[in-house]
């Protein structure tokens, strides 16, 4: 999509590419790389890891984001590795800093080394299959954040106070609701009292109805053109 965005625009000077890490083919080849922040921080500095490695000495990183997705923790990670960053702007709730890619790097802190952080790394998480084990790879992860195969919900253990979905509906091209109301079901027993579901959805699935049965009382959170957000409260 974002090499159409860029043919539609006539824009000829960019290049996406759609590999994990640009390293260590195009190591120190770049003057500046500009991260915009993800929610997770251990990405952030896996990301951090691959900017320092792609800049020339004397390069440039800018990091961008909001405030309440962790972009100034992120920035002081940048400091950290790069030796330094300083803030170019602020406002709205977000922030932009600065570091230069020193010619002498600063010794990298501990966690630059981490599994998933250093690049050709992963964090590797063991799933236990009908046809026997596998072994998953994959980049850093939330905090506190756990992977687990499941059937809908099968293998989740509650209770929890919130369980927020985008439930998949697509067979093919086709669509077909039956995981979804599986979901909504199995979501009910897992809440503890006072519990509450909150579901993205395209406005046109009927999800409403499916989620009356299993909740008292229904709210539109949010919604556009396109798109819904529905919370099933047990009250």
């Amino acid at each position: 999509m974002a090499a159409a965005t860029l043919a539609a625009n006539g824009v000829t000077g960019a290049r996406v590419s759609e590999r994990i890490s640009l390293l260590p083919d195009e190591a120190g080849q770049f003057d500046r790389v500009l991260l915009l922040a993800p929610q997770s921080r251990a990405l952030g500095r896996r990301w951090l890891v691959e900017a320092h490695g792609l800049l020339r000495p004397g390069g440039l990183l800018h990091v961008a984001g909001a405030r309440d997705a962790g972009v100034q923790p992120l920035i002081a990670d940048a400091a950290a590795l790069f030796g330094g960053a300083h803030l170019l702007g602020y406002g709205g709730g977000s922030r932009v800093s600065e570091s230069l890619r020193a010619a002498e790097a600063p010794a990298p802190p501990a966690w630059a080394s981490e599994p998933g952080v250093a690049p050709g790394s992963w964090i590797e998480l063991a799933a236990a299959l009908p046809g026997g084990p596998v072994t998953l790879a994959s980049l850093p992860l939330a905090a506190r954040a756990e992977a687990t195969p499941s059937d809908a919900l099968e293998a989740a253990r509650g209770p929890y106070d919130l369980i927020a979905s985008n439930p998949p509906f697509h067979a093919g091209k086709g669509v077909d609701t039956a995981m979804a109301h599986a979901f909504f079901a199995q979501a009910r027993a897992l809440l503890a009292p006072g519990g509450r579901i909150a579901i993205v959805a395209n406005r046109f699935l009927p999800y409403e109805r499916e989620l009356a049965a299993h909740f008292p009382r229904l709210t539109r959170l949010a919604e556009d053109r396109a798109y819904k957000v529905v919370v099933g409260d047990l009250g």
